[in-house]
């Protein structure tokens, strides 16, 4: 059984916001964060100062969120039911 690879992810707008107003070095060490997380699950935080944390902080829960939902649908979702009659009409 091969691994299931993520070829995507959801980027939000207030990420880019944040960022925009880093230096060049931090913005660059910010969004290879985001897409090493989001693309490959590897969590290189440890490698960063108190002053990036605070942006991964606030950027991880939507990646893992997203994630969670991407790993729930490569499980095939929920089974298909038969619609039952409403045998309310009286």
């Amino acid at each position: 059984m091969s691994k299931k690879r993520k070829d995507s992810f959801v980027c939000y707008r207030s990420w880019y916001e944040a960022a925009k107003h880093l230096p060049d070095a931090d913005r660059l060490t910010y969004y290879e964060l985001i897409f090493e997380y989001a693309l490959n699950q590897v969590d290189n935080s440890k490698n960063i100062s108190d002053y990036m944390s605070s942006f991964w902080i606030l950027s991880k829960p939507n990646i893992d969120a997203n994630l969670r939902k991407w790993k729930n649908g490569c499980k095939g979702g929920r089974p298909v039911t038969k619609i039952k009659p409403n045998n309310n009409q009286e």
